[in-house]
């Protein structure tokens, strides 16, 4: 009995203990379920929901898993890697597997289990390339697992920056203005082509130098403050202006007209903006000058006009005077009283010209010929110590000027450069056919086109540059009370009223070399006229004459009335008019001042025309006003005669006139 209870008390127990292993072993086995239940959701979240892509391969090229990460990437789905997806497949030619690139990985992989990380690219299901990052490790002994990550934002991003530099770079390298970046003790770290050409450096030989060393001495102390200012005030845009030691024998002028920190501390740059205006400069400099000649000449041409009378009459009445003098003492004062008004009047003639209000009579011309033709007075004037050289090129193009104003100018250069070789030297006048390209023209002023160039070059003693910037001032002269500062200021005038411009260039010791170009014509050539001898005594004719000076319009009846004309004097164009309607026989010629109160002769010939079609009309005048000259020259079919006038030559210009000349 008792081993019967005691039997059924160990089955019991047995059975509660299986049923209690049961349940435990049930619950462990729940709880593993689960933790890899959870293990693995994490996995897929931490594989699928990331943006590496994970290949899980052979030890070669086939594929044996991939999360949905790396089939994204690539646009392939889940029945594309099932239907046998390959490294080979994705892989361009040039990473190829099992070459190069793809056997480094596979022995990487074999020897150490890792292998490093790289750049390359994939073929996208598309065809496209997709830039990667790839790394891999051994998985299994026969099996590797590979991260992938798409590299295609960072290109973009990267190509996106390379555009902006290029832009960046393109806009800087392409700007006149000098870009520059420094650092703190004004050493270069960046110049741009334009700051290089502006130093006159290469490249190479910028960096890495010192900003100051490109400084003007006289200007390298305010420079060194205007540097301190600009590394201690990085927000605040500062201005200089300075000169540049030369470089290419010119001071250039420049221009900081931007200076500030680049943003990025830790560089700790300065970056500057610096504009060459030394051609502005110049230009302003010469607009100045342009200014300073208009109000001298303005002058000039008021001078002219009541010095013109009076030489006018000094002059005239020494021409009057003479024959009846000719065997007393006194004839020879009455000479040199005509020798200073012939000095007077060649001055006043200079002073014009500066002022560019002469008549010029431009007629077309060879200038070679001009040259060759003035060879033996040119030699008359330098002396046998000073060798002289023409060199006059072949087929020369023509040019229109006045032959008598270019014959001036060059004795004026001439006559400079004489006095320039005390001891003796050389002289070279030569011609040559040159294009002014625009830049060029710019700096002297003119049209770009074709020119005819006029150089004349000496072996002196030349010129310090303070001369040099005052060579063409009116007045400015080298010589002493020897010299009236007019000559180089009156070649300035005539070339410059002709059309063309000048240029100058000089070193002390080193002699000195005036260009001058005037613009070519095709206008055919023009034979000089011979001058036909012309009858001066009148035939009875009557002239109306018109002058607001007294003593010219009394010096000018007596010389026509003693040679046969009739004259009616008037002192202004309103008592000319009456006195026309007034007169009841012919008028045959208006003889007439240009610069009058109220009415110019030229309005007044007009309206005295409407009246008497067939008067002829014969202005004078002490400089040019634009009533019947224009840029220099005499309108058409206008007769003129310049004052200071002498007998002989108002009466044959007055012959002329009368009779259609």
């Amino acid at each position: 009995m008792i081993l019967a209870t005691m039997s059924e008390f160990w089955s019991r127990s047995i059975r509660v203990a299986r049923t209690q292993y049961a349940r435990t072993r049930d619950e462990l086995i729940a709880k593993q379920k689960d933790a890899l239940r959870r293990s693995e959701a994490r996995y897929a979240r931490l594989t699928e929901a990331g943006i590496v892509g994970i290949v899980i391969s052979e030890m070669g090229p086939r594929i044996l898993e991939a999360n949905d990460a790396f089939l994204r990437m690539l646009g392939y789905s889940r029945s594309d890697l099932a239907s046998g997806l390959r490294w080979d497949a994705l892989t361009p030619p040039e990473w190829g597997v099992g070459e190069r690139v793809g056997e480094q990985v596979l022995d990487d992989l074999r020897r150490s289990g890792v292998a490093q990380v790289r750049e390359k690219e994939y073929f996208h299901k598309d065809g496209r390339r997709v830039p990667v990052l790839v790394g891999a490790a051994r998985f299994e002994p026969d099996e590797a697992i590979t991260f992938v990550l798409d590299q295609s934002d960072a290109h973009r991003a990267a190509e996106a920056l390379r555009r902006s530099e290029g832009i960046f770079r393109a806009v800087v390298e392409s700007s006149p203005d000098a870009v520059s970046l420094l650092d703190r003790d004004g050493r270069f770290i960046y110049a741009s082509p334009s700051a290089v050409r502006i130093a006159g450096r290469v490249q190479e030989g910028l960096v890495g130098t010192s900003v100051f060393d490109l400084i003007a001495p006289a200007e390298l102390e305010a420079y060194r403050e205007h540097w301190q200012e600009c590394v201690d005030q990085p927000n605040v845009r500062l201005r200089h202006e300075f000169e540049m030691r030369p470089v290419d024998g010119m001071t250039r002028s420049l221009e900081s007209i931007r200076t500030n920190h680049l943003d990025d501390p830790n560089l700790g740059a300065i970056v500057t903006l610096v504009r060459d205006v030394t051609d502005q400069r110049r230009l302003e400099e010469q607009l100045r000058q342009s200014q300073k000649l208009e109000a001298v000449g303005k002058l000039a041409g008021g001078v002219a006009h009541d010095f013109n009378n009076l030489l006018s009459v000094i002059l005239s009445y020494c021409d009057l005077l003479a024959p009846g003098l000719a065997s007393n003492p006194a004839a020879e004062d009455l000479r040199e009283i005509r020798r200073a008004g012939e000095s007077a009047a060649s001055l006043t003639k200079q002073l014009l010209a500066f002022s560019r209000k002469q008549v010029l009579s431009p007629k077309v011309i060879d200038l070679s010929t001009t040259i060759n033709e003035m060879d033996r007075m040119m030699r008359r004037l330098i002396g046998d110590h000073i060798e002289l050289v023409t060199l006059a090129e072949e087929h020369l193009g023509r040019v229109k000027a006045d032959p008598h104003q270019l014959e001036q100018v060059v004795m004026n250069l001439v006559v400079n450069a004489r006095d320039a070789m005390p001891r003796g030297g050389k002289l070279v006048v030569e011609t040559a056919n040159v294009e002014l390209d625009p830049a060029h023209a710019l700096g002297l002023g003119v049209a770009a086109g074709p020119y005819v160039r006029l150089a004349v070059s000496d072996t002196g003693e030349g010129m310090v540059p303070a001369v040099l910037e005052r060579v063409f001032d009116p007045f400015f002269s080298t010589k002493g009370e020897g010299g009236t500062g007019l000559g180089l200021a009156t070649v300035f005038g005539i070339v410059r009223q002709s059309g063309g411009a000048i240029s100058v260039y000089s070193e002390p010791g080193r002699g000195t070399t005036f260009k001058l170009y005037f613009p070519r014509t095709t206008e055919d050539l023009q034979p000089a006229a011979g001058l036909l001898p012309v009858a001066t005594a009148g035939g009875g004719e009557t002239v109306l004459l018109v002058d607001d000076s007294e003593p010219v319009r009394t010096l000018v009846h007596q010389i026509l009335q003693r040679q046969g004309y009739r004259v009616i004097m008037t002192s202004s164009p309103a008592d000319a008019l009456l006195a026309a309607e007034e007169h009841p026989g012919e008028i045959s010629l208006l003889l007439t001042d240009v610069v009058m109160p109220k009415m110019t002769g030229r309005q007044l010939a007009e309206r005295l025309l409407r009246i008497r079609p067939a008067i002829k009309v014969l202005y004078m005048s002490g400089y040019t006003e634009n009533t019947v000259v224009h840029g220099g020259t005499l309108d058409p079919g206008i007769a003129f005669l310049p004052k200071p006038i002498t007998p002989a030559a108002l009466l044959q210009k007055v012959r002329e006139t009368i009779a259609g000349g």
